[in-house]
């Protein structure tokens, strides 16, 4: 994780020995979807060839997802976003608000 013009995202580093990083060759692989301002609990897994990431997000909040959003990649460098929620926090009162 790293945060880029107060943004979190996910970074892609490489290592030799798996302990010491090349942050000069640093490269954003994964960042919140337009008009969000954070990423967090992210689930990466495979099925047939792709890549899946369920992930929290929020428009004002850096770690109090208010839906979970889901892309899907090949390579985990690029990624494709859906324009549609996984699942989304309910209305504030309701018994999963904070769901």
């Amino acid at each position: 994780w790293t945060e880029i013009e107060n943004q979190k995202a996910i970074v892609y580093l490489c290592t030799g020995n798996g302990t010491d990083f090349d942050l000069s060759q640093e490269q954003v692989v994964f960042t919140p979807p337009e008009g969000y301002v954070s990423i967090s609990t992210n689930r990466i897994y495979n099925e047939d060839g792709w890549y899946y990431d369920f992930f929290g997000k929020n428009k004002r909040f850096s770690d109090y997802p208010e839906s979970i959003g889901i892309a899907r990649s090949k390579d985990l460098l690029h990624w494709e976003y859906s324009s549609q929620d996984v699942i989304t926090r309910g209305e504030p009162g309701s018994w999963d608000e904070g769901a």
